[in-house]
């Protein structure tokens, strides 16, 4: 894979991505991700953190409904 990025003489970079990323070492793509980055500070926003409370979120709406459907709870 090639890197891609748009460099200063508005050409794109030709040099091959580290592999498991879209850049190369110059551009980016060696810079820490998550846990092994310096500003990490708890995980709380991650891509990962916000899909397990998306989920969560619909679970609780579908429990809600079917209590409501069975007159566990009122409106």
């Amino acid at each position: 894979m090639i890197c891609g990025a748009t460099t200063r003489s508005g050409g794109s970079c030709q040099k091959h991505a580290i592999d498991g990323r879209t850049r190369c070492r110059l551009h980016g793509g060696a810079s820490p991700r998550g846990e092994d980055h310096w500003n990490y500070k708890h995980g709380w926003y991650t891509k990962e953190a916000r899909l397990r409370a998306k989920k969560a979120r619909y679970e609780l709406k579908i429990l809600e409904q079917v209590m409501h459907r069975l007159g566990m709870i009122a409106d």
